[in-house]
């Protein structure tokens, strides 16, 4: 049982969560309610804050996720033990 669980989660990493996530999303009516520029339908009250809230939610997801590539890339490069640079005057490199 534990080694089913330990390979379930390597199997839904937080990417292809994110990718399902998108699907569910964007597939279904739900697009209206959370991507900008989708005008939904009017709401009552407790919908139209949740809406609000999902919207919100949307933009720090998407301000997180520009930064992904550029910290990914750093980080590659800092960790990767593949890329040897030679010294430079006998000093390690940076």
């Amino acid at each position: 049982m534990k080694q089913a669980a330990a390979s379930g989660a390597r199997l839904l990493n937080p990417p292809l969560l994110g990718i399902l996530a998108g699907v569910l999303i964007g597939a279904t009516p739900l697009a209206t309610y959370v991507l900008p520029g989708a005008t939904p339908p009017p709401l009552s009250l407790e919908l139209s804050l949740f809406a609000a809230v999902a919207r919100c939610a949307m933009d720090a997801i998407t301000l997180l996720g520009s930064a992904a590539l550029p910290v990914q890339v750093r980080r590659l490069r800092r960790h990767n033990s593949l890329i040897q640079v030679a010294p430079m005057n006998g000093q390690a490199p940076r």
